[in-house]
C-alpha cells in the first residue's frame, strides 16, 4: 500500500477571526511510520521544524511501554500546503489521502515514535505486534506545521513541588 486516507469529521476550534480544522483519530503504528514523517529543523537550510531525539529519553518510553507504565497520548500530525490541495470535504467529513512518497509532517511525538522503532526492531514478532498498535493522532487540517510546533512545545511543565505531592498522595 502506497497511500492512505485519513477521514472523519472535520471539527472545528474557532475562538478568533477563523477555523483551526483538524481532525481525531487512530492508525495502526504500521501505517503511521509510513504516512508520517518527522522533518527535524535543519538551521541551515531553514527547512522542517521537528527537534531531534533525545535517546534517553526515548530509552525511557521505551521501558515504560514494555512495563505497561505508558499512558498511550494523541500523536500531532500537521498539513503542508501540498497535501491540502488533497483534502476533499462532504459536508462536515473530510478525507485527505496521503501518498507514501509525500508523508505527512510528525509535529509532537517524535520521541514516542522512535521509542516504538526501537521495540520493533528488537524481533519480527515485536515489529508485528508494534505495527499493530493503534496509534491516537490528531492532525491539523490548516495552519502553520512550524508554528504549531512551535506552540506545542510551549506548554508549561508541571511544578516539581506538585509531582511530588502526587506521587506522595
Amino acid at each position: 500500500m502506497n497511500e492512505y486516507k485519513f477521514s472523519g469529521k472535520a471539527l472545528k476550534f474557532n475562538l478568533g477571526n477563523s477555523d483551526r480544522e483538524y481532525l481525531l483519530g487512530g492508525l495502526r503504528y504500521g501505517n503511521f511510520r509510513k504516512f508520517v514523517v518527522a522533518e527535524l529543523f535543519d538551521a541551515s537550510t531553514g527547512e522542517g521544524e521537528q527537534r531531534a531525539i533525545i535517546p534517553s529519553h526515548v530509552r525511557a518510553l521505551k521501558k515504560a511501554m514494555l512495563d505497561n507504565t505508558y499512558a498511550p497520548t494523541i500523536f500531532t500530525i500537521g498539513t503542508r500546503k501540498k497535501h491540502r490541495e488533497s483534502l476533499e470535504y462532504e459536508k462536515d467529513n473530510v478525507s485527505l489521502t496521503v501518498k507514501e512518497s509525500n508523508p505527512l509532517p510528525l509535529l509532537d511525538a517524535n520521541n514516542r515514535a522512535a521509542s516504538l522503532e526501537m521495540i520493533r526492531s528488537e524481533s519480527k514478532a515485536l515489529e508485528t505486534l508494534v505495527d499493530n498498535l493503534y496509534i491516537p493522532y490528531i492532525l491539523y487540517l490548516n495552519g502553520d506545521p512550524r508554528a504549531d510546533f512551535l506552540v506545542l512545545q510551549a506548554g508549561k511543565p508541571v511544578s516539581r513541588d506538585h509531582t511530588l505531592s502526587v506521587r506522595i498522595a
